[in-house]
């Protein structure tokens, strides 16, 4: 399942990355989900674009 996760979160563009990250973390969704988005973040530097 985690794999498949994967390929979509890279599929994402920059924006709705971080759109996602913000509202995982606002709804408290699980935490491997918002682990997820947070490393595809990181990978891609857009961490100083989170508010």
């Amino acid at each position: 399942m985690l794999e498949e996760g994967v390929v979509f979160v890279n599929k994402l563009p920059d924006d709705l990355l971080i759109l996602s990250y913000v509202k995982a973390m606002e709804l408290e969704l699980s935490a491997e989900f918002i682990n997820l988005l947070k490393c595809e973040v990181n990978k891609r530097s857009l961490l100083c674009f989170i508010h």
